[in-house]
């Protein structure tokens, strides 16, 4: 097996498995170069302001623990600074006409001329975002990932995704959809048979064949398992993250807006775990190479509860 492109393991009923990048599988160039992994991208946006005092370094220039103290927000990146660019003061290209919730988002990540609207939160892109054009790029055959978080009570739900017509793309904000699929397993619909059945089980010869690979090195086979059991935990994840009463039927969820909305409202951290979770894979396995994620609506009125005391809406 030479990764040159996205590989993955197929098994009983339709299950599939996108396979991380192995380094010692991926065939060498010409000039005995070792190959690289894919690029990617993600893009996320969160709609609401930030605490600008503790939001930013303290100074511009280099990253370092002097200018990213551990009350700043920016100090959880403090991990990743040597890969970690902050860019301040970024404007809108083109004049609010309409509504300015609206039109900052469909700019963000398509850079294109709104198309505006007589209703509030209606306008939309001239053009794609780039999810999408990445998507073009390296997988034509395969939409990108897009994702939504919260609920959806507000006129601005869904503000951030559009094709090359610059038509809306709704984000999927059910985890288990998501994850049926990238896995190929969209007639899995009981938890029970999810926390008995793995799709890891349908592809398990494979699996067993692909670990007594010679070719692999140790870290390859350190990255496989990892791979692997991550696949597990994202599923019973997905199990204890929904409602008590809708444990048995995970894709009812999708038929009854109450329900999921009391997930995405009463357990949004452990939805949005979730969610990266299955975007980390869908990355790691070569699905997509785009992925488009929105925290929240536009307006939004979660109300989250910190030391045990409900706060108001952020923004309602």
């Amino acid at each position: 097996m030479n990764m040159k492109r996205r590989d993955f393991l197929l098994g009983a009923g339709g299950a599939f498995i996108g396979l991380p990048f192995l380094e010692s599988l991926a065939p060498r160039s010409a000039n005995g170069a070792d190959a690289v992994p894919p690029s990617f991208a993600i893009f996320i946006r969160h709609p609401h302001g930030v605490v600008n005092s503790h939001w930013w370094p303290s100074k511009l220039g280099n990253l370092s623990k002097d200018v990213m103290p551990d009350d700043f927000a920016c100090s959880k990146m403090l991990e990743h600074m040597s890969r970690t660019v902050y860019l301040k003061n970024l404007k809108m290209g083109f004049p609010n006409r309409n509504c300015h919730h609206n039109i900052h988002a469909l700019q963000l990540f398509t850079g294109s001329e709104p198309r505006y609207s007589t209703k509030q939160g209606d306008a939309l892109a001239s053009s794609e975002s780039m999810e999408w054009t990445i998507a073009k790029q390296f997988h034509p055959t395969v939409d990108p990932l897009v994702l939504f978080a919260g609920n959806r009570k507000s006129f601005l739900n869904d503000t951030t995704s559009f094709r090359e017509d610059g038509s809306k793309v709704v984000g999927e904000n059910d985890p288990l959809k998501v994850y049926n699929r990238i896995f190929g397993m969209a007639s899995n619909t009981d938890t029970t048979d999810l926390l008995r059945l793995s799709v890891n089980d349908y592809v398990r010869e494979q699996i067993k064949a692909m670990q007594k690979n010679t070719r692999l090195s140790a870290s390859d086979k350190e990255r496989l398992d990892l791979h692997f059991t991550t696949i597990r935990d994202v599923e019973k994840k997905i199990a204890r993250t929904l409602p008590k009463d809708k444990l048995d039927r995970l894709n009812q969820l999708a038929g009854n807006k109450d329900a999921l909305t009391d997930a995405n409202n009463n357990k949004l951290d452990e939805v949005i775990r979730l969610q990266m979770d299955i975007i980390a894979l869908a990355i790691a396995a070569g699905y997509v190479r785009g992925v488009n994620y929105q925290l929240l609506s536009g307006i939004d009125d979660t109300r989250f509860t910190l030391d045990g005391k409900q706060l108001p809406p952020s923004h309602g």
